[in-house]
């Protein structure tokens, strides 16, 4: 605010001041006045404090001059105010003070006027300019407030605001936080405090990434040396599409596994070129299993006769990973010298008959899941159409779905260096939603695990989800009761697994219901 101040009528004085301005009134040599300095300049002030200035109202006429009225800007905040209308005899002098305390930083240009004159009626008005600058820095965010709109579940969206000192003078920042829901976030702001200049400007990112439905409210604020700046910010939660799934649970952790290994993967044969990669992926298979806690019976032929070499009958999870590995090599090792079995499909139902009391006459074993793989890198020779086969090992099953056919050998539909494409066998793996693995792959541990997940599917403690889940959407319910104990989510797996000890009851449902995370594009 601008205020001036009669301060006395100092009558007779001579003007002190060169810069005059002489006003004639109509009648010439008899109401007449000047006033010292023409304009005002207050110079430069903080924001905050006060500055004075002055200047004088000289009678120079030759009749008493009265100071009538006090003029009034009210757009500048400009203000004079006159208790008593001061009569000022020729050649008297009134000096008035002029006080500005700015409330922001910025320029002032405006002007204070009163009316002079001989009488009220023949009142003239009397105008000096002021200026000045107030000091200080001003602290100006980009926006202060900010809708992400609707964003899906697990997905992004990123704001940047850029903070800028529109002021003209230094400003501090002292820190920037964040405050309000869950699902913002935003990068730590490095070399705290800052100092901006007049229009410099920092920039802070903020994201807004919802876990959870419905609405989401949070605040930036930059705090400075002149107060809080705070951008407010929303957002709403959506998810794109939910997913409901339902598992029949079999035979708790049962998985019955048979493997057709041809004589390019049995050590010591005279066709060896894949056994390596067999010996060193095997304790990684055995692993798999164990690591998922399946019980589990599996034997390695490789005779079109399907009978089981070697001490054991079957491989079962009282093995050790290394125990494991060495029986399912013994059980092939007679395969050295005679192993060139192409007869893939013949081979395998071959060895369901021949080792049909440990697959299906043994209590709680008989609906457990079978699972047949093929390594080979031939084509397949036993004759016949590849519907023909899964429909004979299909029979064996009161539900058509437990029999997964898997392989390991040459991809469709070229092939690959030293294998043929393993042409109709793929189309049973396809058909039974098994793994099928290229056989020209340097290192088979990664084939093993998928495979030994492949072969758990449904049978054990694993369920597996479909598309990307939003982790902290999944809920589970065993026969229609939530549990909330017991599983985890595996992201690398993308399935829901079962503690051994909270596994659900045999034959009771398990259902998954999740948010999908949705394209994020």
């Amino acid at each position: 605010m601008i205020w001036a101040l009669l301060l006395g009528c100092g009558l007779g004085q001579e003007p002190g001041q060169d810069d005059t301005a002489t006003v004639p009134t109509e009648d010439p040599g008899e109401v007449e006045w000047v006033v010292q300095p023409t304009s005002l300049d207050l110079g430069e002030t903080p924001a905050d404090q006060a500055v004075a200035g002055a200047f004088t109202l000289i009678n120079t006429g030759k009749t008493d001059l009265l100071v009538l009225d006090l003029g009034d800007d009210p757009e500048d905040e400009l203000e004079l105010s006159l208790m008593d209308a001061p009569m000022l005899p020729p050649g008297a002098s009134v000096r008035i003070e002029v006080l500005w305390t700015p409330e922001a930083p910025g320029t002032l240009d405006s002007t204070l006027s009163l009316s002079v004159g001989g009488s009220p009626d023949d009142a003239q008005p009397v105008t000096v300019p002021v200026a000045g600058t107030a000091l200080g820095p001003i602290a100006t965010i980009s926006t202060s407030s900010y809708d992400f709109g609707e964003i899906g579940i697990g997905c992004e969206d990123e704001l940047t605001l850029t903070l800028t000192n529109t002021g003209n003078a230094p400003m501090e920042v002292v820190s920037v936080d964040l405050h309000g829901a869950e699902g913002y976030s935003r990068d730590a702001p490095e070399g705290l405090p800052w100092v901006l200049a007049p229009f410099q400007s920092r920039q802070q990112a903020v994201r807004f990434s919802p876990d959870e439905l419905g609405e989401a409210f949070s605040e930036l604020s930059f705090e400075t040396d002149v107060g809080v700046v705070t951008t407010d910010l929303h957002g709403d939660g959506v998810v794109d599409e939910e997913r409901t799934l339902s598992f029949d649970v079999g035979e708790q952790g049962r998985s019955t596994i048979i493997v057709d290994v041809n004589n390019t993967a049995i050590p010591m044969s005279s066709e060896d070129q894949h056994s390596a990669k067999l010996v060193d992926s095997l304790p990684t298979f055995f692993q798999t299993l164990q690591d998922n806690h399946a019980s589990y019976r599996a034997a390695f032929v490789w005779s079109v006769s399907g009978t089981v070499d070697g001490d054991y009958a079957y491989i079962d999870e009282s093995f050790t990973p290394a125990e494991a590995t060495d029986a399912a090599l013994a059980m092939i090792a007679p395969g050295a010298n005679g192993g060139d079995n192409d007869a893939n499909f013949r081979t395998l139902l071959a060895a369901i008959a021949a080792n049909s009391d440990w697959l299906f006459e043994t209590e709680g074993w008989s609906e457990s899941r079978l699972n047949l793989l093929t390594i080979q890198r031939d084509n397949e020779a036993s004759g016949g159409s590849w519907g023909h086969w899964v429909s004979q090992a299909q029979a064996y099953k009161d539900d058509p779905s437990d029999i997964v056919f898997h392989a390991i050998a040459g991809p469709i539909p070229r092939g690959c260096s030293g294998a043929n494409p393993f042409t109709d066998y793929d189309q049973a793996v396809t058909a039974t939603g098994g793994a099928f693995l290229s056989v020209c792959e340097a290192d088979w541990n990664n084939h093993m695990a998928q495979i030994a997940i492949a072969c758990l599917e449904g049978a054990s403690g694993i369920f597996r989800l479909e598309g990307s889940p939003m982790e902290s959407s999944i809920q589970v319910a065993v026969d229609s009761v939530p549990v909330s104990e017991g599983w985890v989510y595996d992201s690398a797996k993308n399935a829901v697994i079962f503690e051994e000890d909270a596994y659900p009851p045999f034959e009771s449902i398990v259902t998954v219901y999740y948010w999908l995370s949705g394209d994020c594009g």
